[in-house]
């Protein structure tokens, strides 16, 4: 995820003429989205399969909302940040 987040930032700071700096910036914000489309599809995949996904999308959605407001979880890798929020 990380190595995609990275590829697909050098292409648009080769296409906006940008500094290090804000390929970095903009490599951070695609990487904050892959992992958040990544840990949804994750959750909410099998309880569409379960027959549960409206539960589970509300409960997900509104945890989701509180560790936002709270701060989240830090993690010291990428991956336990992944399980951790799965």
């Amino acid at each position: 995820m990380e190595k995609l987040a990275e590829k697909i930032s050098f292409k648009i700071a080769d296409e906006i003429s940008c500094s290090e700096e804000k390929r970095e910036v903009i490599e951070y914000g695609i990487f904050a989205i892959l992992q958040t489309a990544a840990i949804s599809f994750l959750v909410l995949l099998p309880a569409y399969f379960f027959g549960i996904f409206f539960q589970t999308a509300s409960f997900f959605f509104g945890v989701s909302l509180l560790r936002r407001l709270s701060g989240g979880v830090h993690s010291s890798s990428v991956f336990s940040c992944t399980v951790i929020s799965i």
